[in-house]
């Protein structure tokens, strides 16, 4: 799964309701305390890059496409400054929190997550950075395309199929008993609080037999959906 985003936990790429313990994802915190310790000249490169360029496929092209405005950062960091900046810019604005805001908790959530990568910022001066990036929103349409498949109630996690077998008993215990094989799916997946859930399924044969059609149907139309929408010169994501 892609998670470009701040999340509360290790499922969802959000940020918990009211901002009130926000967590910054290992993958993201780098790239949020970098943009406190550029350089004020290399700063402002950078947010003038990304207001002249503010869309790309993903990080690494708009890096790539804007590290000739900003030479003094490097494509590599580029790229990671970009990717926490759109995870922030997405959970922020779903969020519904506003940017002060938002950049305050960004700041609080840098000091408890990482403090030696917040070591020698000032409050200040980071929160105003944060704020005036999110200012200037970017589009990055891998990123776009993962934010709208978190987009639902419930996101498929795993599934496993138990087979078992079950007697029946008569009323007297101790006469051999019938017996029948017994499946039972279990799907995994994350709520939309990106919490772990299960359910299970009975299963006999004949449901087997229409599940694996189901899954089989779904492969030939995507099949066939990709060859028209890449005949049609759309840029399709994985």
């Amino acid at each position: 799964m892609v998670e470009p985003g701040i999340s509360p936990g290790e499922e969802t790429p959000a940020v918990e309701a009211g901002l009130s313990a926000l967590t910054i994802p290992p993958r993201y915190r780098r790239g949020v305390a970098q943009i406190g310790h550029l350089s004020d000249a290399s700063f402002a490169d950078l947010a003038t890059a990304l207001k002249k360029l503010p869309e790309a496929a993903n990080a690494q092209k708009l890096s790539s496409t804007i590290a000739s405005d900003v030479p003094s950062v490097g494509k590599a960091n580029l790229r990671i400054i970009v990717e926490s900046l759109a995870a922030m810019q997405s959970i922020q604005s779903t969020a519904h929190v506003d940017i002060e805001r938002f950049s305050s908790d960004v700041w609080g959530a840098l000091k408890e997550d990482s403090p030696d990568l917040a070591k020698g910022l000032d409050e200040e001066a980071f929160t105003k950075r944060v704020a005036q990036l999110l200012a200037t929103p970017i589009y990055l349409a891998e990123a776009k395309i993962a934010e709208i498949r978190r987009e639902i109630e419930r996101r498929f996690c795993g599934a496993r199929i138990l087979t078992d077998v079950r007697p029946a008993f008569a009323e007297d215990a101790t006469k051999r008993p019938a017996i029948t094989i017994m499946h039972t799916l279990e799907i995994t997946f994350h709520d939309d609080l990106g919490r772990h859930r299960e359910f299970y399924v009975s299963l006999d044969d004949e449901d087997l037999a229409t599940l694996q059609h189901a899954v089989e149907r779904a492969s030939v139309k995507k099949e066939t959906l990709t060859r028209l929408l890449k005949k049609a010169e759309f840029d399709l994501y994985e």
